[in-house]
């Protein structure tokens, strides 16, 4: 029995001896499935890798100027990983390689958070390390190398790519100067750009979006590009056809003289130096030659002095657009040639030019060209003028008007062949500023101070003095024969201004022009055009009051002439006057009659001191225009109402009268005794004085 006994106790004791040895064992690691053969750095990792402060390892490896393993992890110049992610506390720098205590919002794996466990231990399987196989047997499966480590690309540390396309530090795992190659996450052996895990993800990507069209027998350069992937590219067409005469070398250059015109439709190829490679579709279209760039014009038509010119080139072949321009020669003076090919102005010298005009578009053609512009015809007989030789009772506000059935009436009637002078010598005079006029010089050397100004047919010619004539005074007006003239010789009138009458209702017009001159709520002016009477209308005994009215024409010198419309003219001039009893804050309303209607599509345009603008809030009815008289801020209620008059449309071929012509910024001036015109006509008009007054007739009213 003690046998039995002394059998079952041995028995007994050699299982408590086994499972006291497994647990031992278990203890140890040997059989864990759930730790590792190292626990820590310092347990084992040293011995093949060195202490964790050497420069370098047993290895090999050297760690550069980060100085050792240590640093080239901590150090913010090179990894810059936070302490915190390798280290628990407490562990005298022999970290855990599974656990940490990590950062807020990133929990702790130590080593395992950069290098990857599996693929950890797979390298170390292949380069024929056995610490792990005892409790990590293989196979395993690890992430692939492109796959970021959990702690790749947090806040923790400055390692952000896996796959270390290209050396530079802080944004990939090669961040030293040293000959550390990276991480092998994935324990292929196989670092980084040399992994065909990472060569999977950085294939290049063709960039050009298009291509161009051609032309057959012009050369084709376009160099395709593209970006990602490992350089150097090559390229290749892998389906289609290239269009005739083209061809795609390894470089992404697409050259060659196109043979054909044809649409071409292809699919290029780009492969890095990685033997990775993508592909995108192409279509090319290359157009026939085209004809040769030509001239067409044949010649262009003489012009005259002063008449608008206008003449459009004509080119065929090349492709457009065209650009025009003058290569050699010089164009007639006042013309000018657009880079759209129409050569216009107003010619202001008569002569012939010969230049040479260039036209450039998939080419460049060039032709001479003759242009000649000739004198402005002149008019041929005499010159019909209003006022007319030996008018009375001439409105002192008049203007001279010159007419002409044919020719140009600039020739005979301008600054140097046209005089306006007083019967009675009178000294100088000026004006100043006053409202919307400007200040002038009204009588200079003995001559009647004015502007010019003509009509688009340039039949019609306007002499505007700056000033009112004088009253009961006699004119003298001479045109002297213009160079160009055919008239047999100087041709000359007079004319008496009507004599200076009282104004008994103080509204600017005396008795005899006032049609209600004792009302000042009503006046009558003469048109400075010789049109009738333009008549003002305040309302009735309520309303306010009328002073100082004045009809001028808006050809006046000291009218600012800008804005004044094109295509209209004022057929009455326009009206002046001071609307008196208008309280302040106020609105009075005038109504104004012109004598010559108001025409369908005319406009109401009044005149200051900026120029002329159309009267937005006048009304017309019939013959007759309302405007509105405003009180801003004036406490004596009185109110300057600025030049206003009708713009009608101007009857066709005639034009409106303008200032385009003028000398001296818009206007022109008399000349005086010191010019050569003045001086020369000088002698002739004294001779003419003695006649022209036995001619004149007796005083009589005008109708």
């Amino acid at each position: 029995m003690n046998r039995g006994i002394g059998t079952r106790h041995g028995a007994a004791g050699i299982i408590i001896l086994l499972i006291l040895a497994f647990a031992a064992l278990a203890g140890s690691g040997l059989f864990a499935t759930d730790s590792h053969a190292y626990q820590r750095y310092n347990d084992g990792c040293q011995n093949c890798h060195g202490s964790f402060t050497d420069s370098t390892s047993p290895k090999g490896t050297n760690f550069g100027s980060a100085g050792d393993k240590h640093e080239m992890h901590r150090d913010s110049s090179f990894m810059g990983t936070a302490c915190n992610l390798c280290h628990t506390s407490g562990d005298n720098r022999n970290p855990f390689l599974k656990s940490s205590d990590g950062l807020t919002g990133i929990t702790g794996l130590g080593c395992t958070g950069c290098h990857n466990g599996p693929g950890l231990r797979t390298h170390h399987r292949a380069t024929g390390a056995s610490a792990c196989s005892g409790c990590h047997p293989s196979p395993e499966t690890p992430p692939a190398e492109s796959t970021k480590p959990p702690y790749y690309g947090t806040t923790g540390t400055k390692a952000n790519n896996a796959c270390n396309p290209v050396a530079q530090a802080n944004i990939n795992e090669n961040w030293t100067v040293g000959d550390f190659l990276g991480v092998d996450n994935d324990g292929d052996n196989l670092y980084d750009a040399n992994d065909p895990n990472c060569q999977a993800v950085v294939a290049p990507t063709i960039t050009t979006a298009s291509l161009p069209a051609g032309t057959v027998g012009t050369a084709y350069s376009q160099t395709l590009a593209a970006t990602g992937g490992t350089s150097p590219y090559s390229w290749s067409v892998s389906a289609g056809t290239l269009p005739a005469g083209l061809s795609l070398s390894t470089g992404g250059v697409l050259s060659g003289t196109p043979t054909a015109a044809a649409t071409s439709t292809f699919t290029v190829r780009v492969t890095g130096a990685n033997s990775a490679s993508s592909t995108k579709g192409f279509t090319v279209t290359i157009n026939a030659a085209a004809e040769s760039l030509t001239i067409t014009t044949a010649s262009l038509p003489a012009g005259t002095v002063g008449t608008a010119y206008s003449q459009t080139l004509a080119a065929t072949g090349g492709t457009t657009p065209y650009s025009w321009s003058v290569s050699a020669g010089t164009l007639p003076a006042g013309l000018s040639l657009s880079t759209g090919g129409v050569l216009s102005g107003t010619p202001t010298a008569a002569a012939t030019s010969t230049f040479t005009v260039q036209v450039t578009g998939g080419g460049t053609a060039t032709k001479a060209f003759s242009v000649t512009i000739n004198p402005a015809a002149p008019p041929t007989g005499a010159v019909a003028i209003t006022p007319e030789d030996g008018a009375t009772n001439v409105p002192v506000n008049t203007v001279v008007t010159a007419r002409v059935e044919t020719g140009d009436i600039r020739t005979v009637f301008n600054k140097d062949t046209f005089t306006l002078t007083p019967g009675v010598a009178s000294d100088d005079e000026s004006v100043e500023r006053s409202g919307a006029l400007a200040s002038s010089v009204c009588v200079s050397g003995g001559f009647v101070r004015g502007s010019f100004s003509y009509n688009d047919s340039h039949t019609q010619a306007r002499f505007t003095p700056n000033c009112p004539l004088e009253h009961n005074m006699t004119y003298i007006g001479a045109i002297a024969p213009g160079e160009a003239s055919t008239s047999a010789g100087p041709q000359s009138f007079v004319f008496t201004t009507a004599v200076e009458l009282p104004d008994s209702d103080d509204d600017g017009a005396d008795d005899e022009e006032d049609d209600h001159p004792h009302d000042r709520r009503k006046t009558d002016r003469w048109s400075p055009h010789g049109k009738g009477k333009i008549h003002i209308d305040a309302g009735d005994d309520s309303g306010p009051t009328i002073r100082g009215s004045m009809a001028i024409s808006e050809t006046c010198s000291r009218l600012n002439q800008a804005g004044k419309p094109e295509g209209y003219e004022f057929t009455d001039g326009l009206i002046q006057f001071q609307a008196e009893g208008v309280e302040r804050g106020t609105t009075a309303t005038f109504k104004l009659t012109f004598p010559s209607g108001i025409a369908p599509g005319s406009k109401v345009y009044q005149a200051d001191a900026g120029g002329f603008h159309e009267v937005a809030d006048a009304v017309v009815t019939g013959d007759t225009v309302t405007v509105k008289v405003t009180n801003v801020d004036a406490d004596d209620g009185v109110v300057l109402v600025n030049p206003v008059g009708v713009a009608a449309p101007a009857e066709s071929g005639t034009g409106s009268i303008d200032l385009a012509n003028a000398s001296g910024g818009g206007c022109a001036v008399a000349p005086g005794k010191t010019s050569g015109g003045a001086g020369a006509m000088a002698p002739m008009l004294l001779l003419l004085v003695g006649a022209l007054l036995r001619r004149l007739r007796k005083p009589g009213r005008r109708g």
